[in-house]
Parts: structure tokens; sequence; C-alpha cells
């Protein structure tokens, strides 16, 4: 296993520092919806609170999205269901579906994810769905 498939999530500065460009994933325009997208790499965020991984995405447009995963009382880095942990080594360059929804004060919320099935990535070769 090589460093970076062993790794949880780079440092800021060390994503930075291997070319990552985190600053070119955008947090603020994520669509809401139920939508697939490529984990790229995921770094740990520095705010001084709970522990939240954020995880970098691409989408077969070509848009990339970044989403923080928080810290559960379990220790695992997830979605709002506590479902797939993104905190996991070995898991980037995997297809997720994402869901993302709204909060009643109309703010992003990552409420899950799921490993896209081989007929949602069969769907990008033919070209019959995004």
């Amino acid at each position: 296993m090589t460093e970076t498939e062993n790794r949880r999530g780079w440092s800021y500065n060390g994503a930075v520092e291997a070319g990552l460009e985190p600053r070119l994933y955008d947090w603020k325009n994520i669509p809401d919806g139920i939508w697939k997208a490529r984990l790229d790499y995921r770094y740990w965020a520095d705010n001084g609170g709970p522990g939240a991984l954020v995880c970098c995405f691409s989408t077969p447009e070509g848009m990339r999205y970044r989403i923080s995963a928080f810290r559960q009382k379990d220790g695992r880095y997830t979605p709002k269901d506590n479902g797939v942990d993104f905190g996991e080594k070995g898991i980037d360059g995997r297809h997720y579906m994402l869901n993302i929804g709204k909060t009643r004060n109309g703010k992003l919320a990552w409420l899950g994810a799921s490993l896209a099935s081989a007929e949602d990535l069969a769907l990008d070769e033919t070209g019959s769905a995004g």
C-alpha cells in the first residue's frame, strides 16, 4: 500500500504542497439532490472545533466540490446518516452517490452517501446519464 493509499486525509498544507489544489473545489454552490461523484482526496479541517474531514469530490461533468464529514461519537467521519465512514484508509478514487439536502434554515446538509453501483458507473460510459 502506498503512502497515499494508507492515509485517511492530508493536512491542508500537505494537500497544497502535493499539488492537489483544495481551493479549486467549491464549498458554497454544492447542488442539492442525489448525484454521483468521485472521491479525489480528503484533508483534515483545522477549525479548532470538533473534528471534520473535508472530502474533495469531482463529478462526471467536471465540477469539483468539497464537503465535510464530521466526527461521530463512535470516531467515524460520516454524513448525517452515519453510513459511509469517509475516515477509512484507501477509499480515495471510489465513486459514490451523494445525497445533499437542506436544513430548515436553508443551509446545505450532507445527508448520506453510498458506493456507486456498477450500473451507476456504466451510465457514464454510455453517455446516457451524468
